[in-house]
């Protein structure tokens, strides 16, 4: 019953619609055999739907000024061709619209045309036109659908200020230039336009922000950002499959890139601006073909968003120091991402859910500043060999960061980190100090020995040759930055940066002990026989008598 009444008044509406439709279906002067109208001088205004409909219209001339052409007053007519009086200032909503065989508006340079309003010349047959300079106002829209239009002119001295919402929306443009008037590009404008090759924007651009979906699904193979662009909208530049360079002006003003803003896209690589703040969610997600992406080490970047590189080529990436949180399944699925390098003094404290899951690292080093790793961040590494913790390390590892990695044959973790995951307990090694004379680059117990004549100054250094190895060992001297052995006879008796060598002793003496009448021996550390103690001075004990002294090369 309810279905049979709701059909009922269904097809009520319908009928009522196509009364209506009728009724405004309209010829308001009949055209002649030709198709042709000639308007009247008593009009001054083309009303609203005049010509609705008017399928046997195909050209209309005017006798007198006209100032305006109303809302809707060809709307789906016949027309193929009109010259916009000169003398008309609007253009009203959907004037044009759906004029499938209109092919040709011709607007006079010398046009007093401000405003072009919403819809006008959507889904017509347009295939070029150029907009007069004092235009400062087309609405959304206007040329939407106009599969046939490849070329629109707008005047280098343009007084428009902005791209409207869908303007060019899936229209057949190939090509446009950007007034260097234009502040925003908005919703849509571009989107859908997958003929659009080439969008040059001037150097001296005052274009400030470019909208979600600006160029979305777009043909473009390369564009130039502007110094002043401080905003990339959402989904900007997503599934641009043919775009391959996105370039920024040196010292960019950009702040934001929103997300997803070349998801799926065509990049191979890309430079990120140094004054960036924000790299929103998905920014780059699905771009196959993105190998590089260059991060400048004095980045403003605080944050990897996630998803940001999901799915992405990249084959290795550094991370500037700047970063503190990397997001969820940031770097998730980059199948070909084998190399990911933190900086030395990287202030990073959280590894989010799944951000590296799936991808082709085989090893990894964590800054000691991570405080945090959370669920998965590191499962289905099937290549994940190497993870390694810096012994200065205090941070919290997920009971399943490594599900499903079961390549991981070495994981290196120090006893300040809590971790209770299903890597068996003969694969975790703890920290231990490295002795003297041998250093660890980590922290972690992988020693390495001092180059010959070298030593630490003490037990668990952490560092590099040759700033770990600082002092000469025991039987070497200083000789500008290297070590020499002593010469026979002759040695060092503690490691350090001394420049002499002395005389080789026997044995410690004491100030109460003389042994034989030429006997030498040194002196000990805990004695003052020589008065206050220098290292490396030496006794003579001749016939009898102490002699203290210091022995050259």
């Amino acid at each position: 019953m309810f279905k049979s009444f709701r059909d009922k008044i269904q097809g009520i509406i319908l009928v009522f619609l196509l009364i209506i439709e009728s009724i405004l279906a309209k010829c308001s002067i009949t055209p002649d055999i030709n198709g042709h109208v000639n308007m009247p001088a008593s009009y001054t205004t083309i009303p609203i739907a005049a010509f609705y409909k008017c399928s046997s219209l195909r050209t209309v001339a005017f006798s007198g000024p006209i100032t305006s052409i109303g809302q809707s007053s060809f709307f789906s007519s016949g027309l193929t061709a009109i010259n916009i009086p000169k003398e008309v200032v609007t253009i009203g909503k959907l004037a044009f619209s759906g004029c499938s065989n209109l092919t040709n508006v011709t607007i006079p340079a010398n046009s007093l045309l401000t405003s072009i309003e919403q819809g006008v010349f959507e889904s017509s047959g347009l295939n070029e036109i150029i907009i007069p300079k004092g235009v400062n106002s087309i609405s959304s829209n206007v040329f939407s659908g106009c599969s046939n239009l490849t070329k629109v002119i707008l005047p280098d001295d343009s007084l428009l200020t902005s791209i409207e919402q869908g303007v060019f929306q899936s229209s057949g443009l190939t090509a446009i230039n950007i007034p260097k008037g234009i502040k925003s590009i908005s919703i849509n404008a571009f989107s859908g336009c997958s003929s659009l090759i080439a969008v040059t924007i001037p150097v001296d651009s005052g274009l400030k922000t470019i909208e979600a979906k600006a160029f979305q699904s777009s043909g473009l193979t390369a564009i130039n950002i502007p110094k002043g662009l401080v905003r990339i909208g959402e989904s900007s530049f997503s599934n641009c499959q043919n775009l391959k360079n996105v370039i920024f002006e040196d010292n960019s003003d950009l702040k934001t890139i929103d997300a997803k803003a070349f998801q799926s896209s065509g990049l191979t690589a890309i430079n990120i601006p140094k004054g960036l703040q924000r790299l929103s969610n998905g920014t780059f997600s699905g771009c196959t073909s993105l190998t590089k992406v260059t991060i400048p080490v004095d980045s403003a970047l605080t944050e990897i968003s996630p998803f940001t590189f999901q799915s992405s080529g990249l084959t290795a990436i550094n991370i500037p120091k700047s970063i503190l949180r990397i997001g969820e399944s940031s770097f998730n699925n980059c199948s070909n991402l084998f190399s990911v390098m933190f900086s030395s003094d990287s202030a990073l404290t959280v590894i989010n859910h799944s951000a590296f899951q799936s991808a082709g690292l085989t090893a990894i080093e964590i800054p000691s500043t991570v405080k945090n790793i959370l669920g998965k961040a590191f499962s289905s590494c099937s290549n994940l060999i190497f993870f390694t913790v810096s012994c200065a390390s205090y941070m919290t590892i997920a009971d399943d960061t490594f599900a499903n990695s079961s390549s991981i044959t070495t994981l290196e973790l120090p006893p300040t980190v809590i971790y209770n995951g299903s890597i068996s307990v003969d694969k975790i090694k703890s920290c231990a100090d490295c002795p003297v004379g041998e250093f660890s680059t980590t922290g972690v117990e992988i020693c390495t020995a001092c180059n010959l004549g070298k030593t630490t100054s003490n037990s668990g250094t952490i560092g590099s040759d040759p700033s770990a190895c600082m002092l000469c060992s025991v039987g070497y001297y200083r000789s500008g930055s290297s070590c020499i052995k002593c010469p026979t006879g002759k040695t060092t008796y503690v490691a350090g940066n001394s420049t002499k060598c002395y005389p080789q002793l026997s044995q410690y003496c004491d100030s109460e002990t003389y042994v034989g009448s030429e006997l030498v021996c040194t002196i000990s550390s805990t004695k003052n026989i020589c008065g206050t103690f220098i290292a490396e001075s030496v006794i003579i004990q001749q016939s009898g008598s102490i002699i203290c002294a210091t022995a050259g090369n």
